[in-house]
């Protein structure tokens, strides 16, 4: 099935219309009697003429996307398309009441609603959907793919303030914004759209139809730098690293690295730090430093919450730092044992999450374990006439072996799995 693309489409008053061909994959529906311009529809329909050539060719691929020109008529329109880090794309999407004009059959409520992926991915499909609340069936459906050149994950993000929607009056081409403030084209809402005004009225015939069009930015992954470092309070610059031995009661700080090493601005970087049980939080310590804030500034202490706090906007290269401090539970309210309390910042943008870990190892509350019992049978487990099991005697130890078993004592297996810990990190 070959697609027939318009070239051009924009703000400018003439556009010019260029006709090419690409192959769809099937991704439209639902499955629908089609029509063509010599026999429309005998009732409302969207999208199902099969020889609209001056438009989209077959209207049931009526979702496409052009790398963005700045010139509407340099567009060409595709279903698959190759991204490029920190480039611009314009989505389309044909709207269309297929009812013979002679009816003069208006279509109700019609609303457009698109579905744009927020996680990373090697390749993106958008979702275009057209409802009408007369119309048969009521939501016809199409899509448009983004992907990468070599498989690397990347985002796409809507640029504010883009959605549009086009059409002609006696052959005038006339725009109307679709922007709303929770932007619902993106959402269950959808946005209302109409001929004259987005009233959600569009007649039928050709004369009517129009386009719904929006922008998308691409943005690589790797194109962010994240990184986590602890330390215990009170040591030098250089005494950051991923991992620290602490005691109960200590406080440690928290360094947080992010940079864009892409090439197009990030904004609105939002930073949220999971700290584990037995840490919490120093009130009023988080401090973020970035070009706009050289010397630093107290920021408040979401930073630990579900929402974490924004950090501003970052051009290509910028970076912040983001520095806290936590202290470490009483011995009493630590678990038995040896911990390693695992701190994890993650980053939150048009990037998608990013996120790195810190480590802090701790010796937790001495837990005296119940001895083993042993139940005769038809004695449930629990019983009081379930007699304890006695422990072995322990045998004496001479040499080489009592030696070790001397090194491997309580103190120095929480210094020894830190110095593990460490190690591992290092050779990671």
């Amino acid at each position: 099935m070959n697609k027939i693309l318009k070239a051009s489409l924009g703000v400018v008053a003439a556009a010019t219309i260029a006709a090419t061909s690409a192959i769809s994959a099937f991704a439209w529906g639902p499955s629908r009697t089609t029509y063509t311009l010599a026999k429309p529809a005998p009732h409302i329909t969207f999208n199902s003429i099969t020889d609209n050539h001056k438009e989209v060719g077959d209207e049931r691929y009526f979702v496409s996307a052009s790398p963005y020109t700045g010139n509407a008529a340099n567009n060409v329109w595709r279903d698959d398309t190759v991204v490029e880090d920190g480039k611009e794309y314009v989505v389309r999407m044909y709207v269309h009441n297929n009812a013979a004009s002679n009816l003069n059959l208006v279509a109700e409520n019609v609303r457009a609603y698109v579905v744009l992926p927020t996680e990373a991915s090697s390749s993106i499909t958008v979702d275009g959907k057209i409802y009408s609340s007369n119309a048969n069936p009521t939501t016809v459906w199409d899509n448009t793919t983004f992907k990468s050149a070599n498989g690397e994950n990347f985002h796409l993000t809507y640029v504010n303030g883009s959605a549009k929607y086009y059409n002609t009056k006696n052959g005038t081409l006339r725009t109307f914004n679709l922007d709303t403030p929770n932007n619902d084209l993106f959402t269950s809402n959808g946005v209302l759209l109409g001929y004259d005004q987005m009233d959600g009225k569009i007649p039928g015939c050709n004369e009517y139809s129009g386009y719904v069009t929006f922008h998308v930015k691409a943005a690589f992954t790797s194109n962010v730098k994240i990184t986590k470092e602890v330390r215990l309070d009170g040591t030098g610059s250089n005494a950051w690293t991923e991992a620290v031995k602490a005691n109960p009661g200590d406080i440690v700080n928290y360094r947080i690295g992010f940079q864009n090493l892409g090439s197009t601005t990030m904004n609105n970087v939002m930073i949220r730090d999971i700290l584990p049980p037995g840490l919490t939080l120093v009130k009023g310590t988080t401090k973020v430093y970035n070009p706009n804030n050289p010397n630093g500034v107290i920021v408040s202490d979401n930073i630990v919450s579900e929402t974490g706090i924004n950090i501003g906007s970052y051009a290509a290269n910028a970076n912040a730092w983001i520095y806290f401090s936590a202290k470490v539970d009483s011995i009493d309210k630590l678990s038995c044992g040896n911990s390693i309390l695992r701190n994890i910042v993650q980053a939150n943008g048009g990037f998608g999450t990013r996120e790195d870990k810190a480590d802090v190892a701790v010796t937790g509350k001495t837990c005296k374990e119940n001895p083993p019992k042993e139940c005769k049978p038809g004695i449930p487990e629990g019983d009081a006439r379930c007699t304890t099991i006695p422990t072995p005697p322990k045998l004496p130890q001479t040499g080489p072996a009592s030696v070790a078993g001397a090194i491997i004592g309580a103190g120095s297996l929480v210094t020894a799995g830190t110095y593990y810990i460490l190690s591992r990190k290092k050779l990671n």
